[in-house]
Formats: C-alpha cells, sequence, structure tokens
C-alpha cells in the first residue's frame, strides 16, 4: 500500500481548491454549514481519517452525523472523504493508524468560510430534497416546488393557509411581506394573500393556521418562512414550530422579492441572518446542528 494523498472530488468546485506547483491539492475552501467530498488514493484499510481543529471539522471522535469519514471504493485502494463545515476557521485533515495518532500520508489544509452573500443578485441557495410545497402570496412570489400555489383570499384564511399541502410533505415553503399588522402593532406578522387588507397570520392565530399541518405533513418535515424579519417575532416563530410539530426556519432579516430556480430557497445565507426552531417550541438551535442532519431532512447545503 502507498502513501495516502488527498484531491478533488468532481463534484467540488474547481475554484475553490488549491495545488502545489507539482498539482498536489493542499487545501480547500469550503462555505460553512456544508459537507464537502475529496478522493483519497492510496489508503490501507486500517488508517483512521481525523481533523486537527474538531470545532471547524468535527473529526474522529465525534459520533454524531457530523463527524469525519472516509468510505473506500468498492474497489482499489482509493475512496472519499466526507467533511461538515461546522464553524469557520482553518483545520487539518489527514489519515493515521491507532493507537497513535500521527500523521500518514499528506496533510489536507480545510478553510471553513462564512456563508454569506454580498448582494441578492448572488444569493447562496439550498436544494430541498424530498416532497415539497410552496405558497406564495401574490406580491412575492419566489418559490417553486413540486406542488406551488398563489394563495386567493379564499385560501388565505385560518383554516385554508395550508389545506392544499398532501399528506407526507418534507417542506412546507411560505413567501409573504412579514411587516407589522398596523402603525400600533407591537409584533411582525405574516400577510398571506398580499401586504393590503388580506388575512394575517398574527400572534393570535398563528398556533391554529399551523396546526393544520401536524400529522399531515412527514415526520421531519421542515417550515421555510421567507418573510423579512419574522425570525424577530420569537414567540410567533415558536408557537408556529410547535403548532406543526416541525423545525422552523426564519430570517432575522430582510429577505428580497426574486424568483428562485424550483426546488431552491435563500435561506440558509447568513445575509439573512437565519434562525432555527425546534418542534418542541423551545429556544431557537445552530444553524450548523440543523444543518449537521441536512441528510436527515432531506436538504442539500452546497459546499
Amino acid at each position: 500500500m502507498g502513501t495516502p494523498s488527498f484531491a478533488k472530488a468532481a463534484s467540488f468546485p474547481v475554484a475553490r481548491a488549491y495545488y502545489t506547483p507539482g498539482r498536489t491539492l493542499w487545501k480547500i475552501d469550503v462555505k460553512e454549514w456544508a459537507f464537502a467530498t475529496v478522493d483519497a488514493t492510496d489508503v490501507d484499510p486500517a488508517l483512521n481519517i481525523g481533523s486537527n481543529n474538531p470545532t471547524v471539522v468535527p473529526g474522529f471522535f465525534d459520533k454524531s452525523p457530523r463527524a469525519i469519514k472516509y468510505t473506500a471504493a468498492s474497489s482499489g485502494s482509493g475512496g472519499a472523504v466526507r467533511l461538515y463545515a461546522n464553524s469557520t476557521g482553518y483545520t487539518f485533515v489527514n489519515f493515521f493508524r491507532l493507537p497513535l495518532f500521527d500523521v500518514v500520508g499528506g496533510l489536507l489544509q480545510v478553510h471553513i468560510v462564512e456563508r454569506r452573500s454580498a448582494s441578492s443578485a448572488d444569493v447562496q441557495l439550498t436544494k430541498l430534497n424530498g416532497k415539497t410545497f410552496a405558497i406564495n402570496a401574490p406580491d412575492t412570489v419566489t418559490y417553486d416546488m413540486d406542488k406551488t400555489v398563489v394563495s386567493t383570499a379564499a385560501e388565505a384564511s385560518e383554516g385554508g393557509v395550508f389545506a392544499k399541502v398532501e399528506a407526507g410533505t418534507n417542506h412546507v415553503v411560505v413567501s409573504s411581506h412579514g411587516t407589522l399588522e398596523s402603525k400600533t402593532a407591537k409584533n411582525i406578522c405574516l400577510w398571506a394573500a398580499g401586504e393590503s387588507s388580506s388575512f394575517r397570520i398574527n400572534d393570535g392565530n398563528v398556533a391554529s393556521t399551523f396546526g393544520v399541518l401536524k400529522g399531515k405533513v412527514a415526520d421531519d418535515c421542515v417550515i421555510w418562512i421567507g418573510g423579512c424579519t419574522m425570525a424577530q417575532n420569537n414567540p410567533w416563530c415558536k408557537a408556529a414550530a410547535k403548532a406543526a410539530g416541525c423545525h422552523l426556519v426564519a430570517p432575522v432579516n430582510y429577505t428580497t422579492i426574486q424568483k428562485f430556480p424550483k426546488g431552491n430557497i435563500d435561506l440558509l445565507d447568513r445575509s439573512l441572518g437565519p434562525k432555527v426552531f425546534p418542534p418542541d417550541g423551545g429556544e431557537p438551535i445552530g444553524v450548523n446542528d440543523f444543518c449537521s442532519q441536512q441528510d436527515k431532512f432531506q436538504f442539500v447545503v452546497p459546499p
């Protein structure tokens, strides 16, 4: 068996892979909250893979889905290393042999960079898999999913907002203006059929409106709220998540009104300030913790 070395995987962006003059891969830049894969060659089956900064890239001792992992190919002496971009910073990835932790083969430097777009023109998208549903207010048509509804007055009512969501749906995506109901209102609401005089999903009816989804959608369904600043209303988001029994993602900051490619959402971008609310109605959880389970929740954050 030779000396292990790393190579760029076909799926990894060319512009963020760096080589020595001899064309050896020595560094990659990965955007936070994503899984990335690099190829490895000449790997002895007895070797293990690790990260020397487990805060940045969780390593050998991590027992969660975010742990770095080497999977051998079905033939030959190579395979693939999958790592998770848990937080910004640097780490070295290398093979080693237990009980020692000495480096065997080459080192790969991994730089985890912040996932933040500079403008709405380059907002970073997340791909939703599984069964998807989108409801857009008529003045914020943004998302296109397997089933897409532009809300009407009939649909934008306490019992009707989610009436067309099919059983077993994995992702429910909402696009609507998120603003104060009036000049004297305390909290932000969603204008379900347009920001004028339409039905509002506010603190008073949020539980009954989102409760329609409970037991109807898939067990691991995620609700994505594309409404400006909705995560500034923590009680509303907690109530919606608990009523639906789903994780709910909403932005602290302003969103943009633009049509995204089918099956894609913009909410996992630091420029939007995403918060993730758990199904029990508790305090928000870390975005990095949530995204480390993207296989379970059927979405892909690109590296």
